[in-house]
């Protein structure tokens, strides 16, 4: 076994494993077109095992250099570990792999070797990869096209060449920027922004890039919410997409920002419409997505489950899909499915903030509570809040699990004491907030969040403040079994008729799950 000095990120050079190349500094792993940008303890690890040339490292080696020595549980170091593992059969297919030695430590297996025989070796500093060459048949293609129309030899390169260079730059940032979107986190949102801007720079022609910046601009308006640009952000999004639209009116990226710029709230029917009209005419992920969610919205989640099994078998390491079906699941009493898919998401992706949550929020609600709690206990696993989001209120969540688990009239009282404390300081979102409410019994302190939540909370005058024209609502909570106490009171009803749930139901024929 081999001994590893601290791990420092910044000095470490660039190395290949395999096909893949791993940027120490700027914590990515890039292979072809595809990145993707790792947590720091995670890239340390990798580093640490990388360095061993395959030799096996122990655990208090890793702790060593990865954790400065510190005191950590076996959890920490398994979740690091899962993760790169993850890494592993994604991005780092066929290229490394890492090895349990049973209570010895781990080693990391190289599968192929590097690109080509000048590729450095594991730690010797190397050039980042460029571009994607061009594909040979198209580039002549191309050429003799050009020719064709009047320019010869030498001249006719000369025009074409920069426009193929762009095109491949542009691919590749988009194909970053995709990859960004798919970790649905608020700081690789931005990323991906960043990635289709400059892709729409580098080959302004390419409608990709431009259905992709439509995209990644309508997640961040739906991320920020209720922010006083979020007309002129809307614009943006409306333009990115007209602009991929103007250039390939077939553009999948672009119809689906337009069609989903709207919230769900209050639009379940014409957003269903719309892309079943366009799933009709060629296949859609975000449409299909789309339409899972309006069904779920609407407490029709035995409906939306065959479209995320569908969306899965065709790309499993969504963590966005992986949540909303775990939900869905469970909305549908599905508990031992939904378990299932929760801790596989909490294997691949232990860092991810929904994920963590939704895993918190089933065990506490679904008869585990303790198993919750210890869930908090182990601070090493927990996520890191978001960069929009406030800190993450982990004693409210302790103490509505625990109240949970006792069922004891004290520890109730002090739960939903600290969760209306939570929702008035904004550091508890109202879903989460009337999830507990419902499943503690304080029926009344829900429907007050939901009143609010739904049609705006009262000014000093008494009137409401209206919602955004793009700020969203969930109403899956509403069907979710924690919240039986609130469809059975009198109130829930009215509530559905308010909110135009009653209405959508007419218009599709459809029945909710609950009243079947």
């Amino acid at each position: 076994m081999v001994r590893i000095a601290a791990i420092s990120l910044a000095d470490e050079p660039p190395f290949h494993l395999g096909e893949l190349y791993v940027r120490p500094a700027t914590r990515q792993l890039v292979r072809a077109e595809a990145t993707q940008t790792l947590e720091p303890r995670v890239m340390e690890v990798l580093v640490a095992l990388a360095r061993a040339h395959s030799e096996v490292v122990s655990r208090d080696a890793l702790i060593d250099s990865c954790w400065g020595g510190r005191i950590v549980g076996e959890n920490a170091i398994h979740r690091v570990t899962s993760r790169i593992r993850q890494l592993a059969a994604t991005i780092g297919e066929d290229c490394f792999e890492i090895e349990t030695i049973s209570k010895v430590g781990y080693r990391l297996i190289v599968r192929e070797a590097p690109p080509d025989d000048s590729a450095p070796r594991l730690n010797e500093p190397i050039a980042a990869p460029s571009a994607p060459a061009s594909n040979d048949r198209r580039l002549l293609l191309g050429v003799l096209a050009t020719t064709a129309i009047g320019l010869t030899g030498f001249g006719a390169w000369r025009a074409f060449a920069p426009e193929r260079r762009g095109a491949a730059t542009a691919r590749t940032l988009a194909a970053r920027g995709r990859e960004a979107l798919r970790q649905d986190l608020g700081e690789q949102d931005i990323q991906a922004v960043a990635y289709f801007k400059q892709a729409t720079q580098a080959d302004p022609a390419s409608a990709e890039a431009w259905g992709g910046l439509a995209l990644g601009q309508l997640q961040l308006l739906k991320a920020v919410g209720d922010s006083a640009g979020e007309e002129a952000a809307a614009a943006e999004v409306r333009s990115a997409a007209r602009r991929a639209l103007a250039l390939d009116p077939d553009n999948g990226d672009a119809r689906a920002a337009l069609i989903l710029i709207r919230p769900f709230f209050r639009n379940w029917t014409v957003i269903e419409a719309d892309c079943r009209a366009a799933l009709r005419q060629r296949p859609n992920p975000v449409l299909e997505s789309a339409l899972a969610e309006v069904l779920a919205e609407a407490g029709l989640g035995a409906g939306a489950i065959a479209i995320y099994e569908r969306l899965l078998a065709h790309e499993p390491f969504d963590p966005d899909s992986n949540m909303d079906f775990a939900w869905t699941l469970w909305m549908a009493g599905d508990l031992a499915r939904a378990g299932q898919v929760l801790d596989n998401a909490t294997k691949l992706w232990p860092g991810h903030l929904r994920v963590w949550l939704g895993r918190f929020m089933f065990l506490a609600l679904a008869g585990r509570p303790s198993a919750a709690i210890g869930m908090v206990e182990d601070v090493e696993a927990r996520p890191a809040a978001a960069p929009r989001s406030p800190v993450i209120p982990f004693d409210v969540y302790v103490a509505a699990a625990r109240a949970l688990l006792t069922h004891f009239r004290s520890d109730i009282n002090i739960a939903v004491s600290g969760i209306l404390d939570a929702r008035a300081r904004g550091v508890l979102d109202t879903p989460r907030a009337v999830s507990f409410l419902a499943a503690l019994g304080a029926v009344d302190a829900a429907f007050g969040q939901l009143d609010n939540y739904y049609f705006g909370p009262p000014t000093a005058g008494g009137r409401r403040r209206a919602l955004g024209p793009y700020s969203d609502r969930t109403t899956r909570i509403l069907f979710m079994p924690a919240s039986e106490p609130l469809r059975v009171d009198r109130r829930f009803a009215p509530l559905t008729r308010a909110i135009g749930l009653d209405g959508y139901w007419r218009a599709t024929g459809s029945v909710p799950d609950y009243r079947r």
